[in-house]
């Protein structure tokens, strides 16, 4: 019994250890910009329906008016839509519902590109977790 505890202080007083040379590491320099912007992403949609500019800058103002959506763009002439949207504020499937429930367009998801692609080097996926880790835990301004 005492050396379950033992182990157990001493595995605690270690955790603690490491928890606070993180906090320690993450808080030597100020946050970088790059950790206080908003997480966007992309999607383009075919607009199948339209039927002139005018039903576009209809469907452009939507599209705009959506939670969470930080900008978007249709062309009438290729029809197609383009959405750039905060990760944190707005569902990639909200934005499907909000564009398919729409009477004078028929949105259908013709690519979607972003920083959630798949592939890439599993070292810098570990690298960019360990710097996201690093700016939740800095505090500094």
């Amino acid at each position: 019994m005492k050396k379950t505890a033992k182990v157990l202080r001493i595995s605690a007083i270690i955790i603690a250890v490491a928890f606070v040379g993180l906090v320690v590491y993450a808080n030597r320099y100020p946050k970088p910009l790059s950790a206080r912007v908003y997480e966007i992403d992309y999607r383009l949609y075919q607009c199948n329906n339209l039927k002139d500019s005018a039903s576009a800058i209809q469907l452009e103002e939507y599209l705009q008016s959506i939670e969470g959506v930080s900008s978007a763009s249709v062309n009438w002439e290729s029809k197609l839509a383009s959405i750039v949207y905060k990760t944190a504020s707005a569902e990639p499937e909200n934005i499907d519902a909000f564009a398919s429930n729409q009477s004078f367009a028929s949105l259908s998801l013709a690519t979607s590109v972003g920083k959630n692609a798949s592939g890439g080097c599993p070292v810098s996926k570990a690298a960019f977790a360990f710097n996201k880790l690093c700016n939740q835990l800095n505090f500094r301004n």
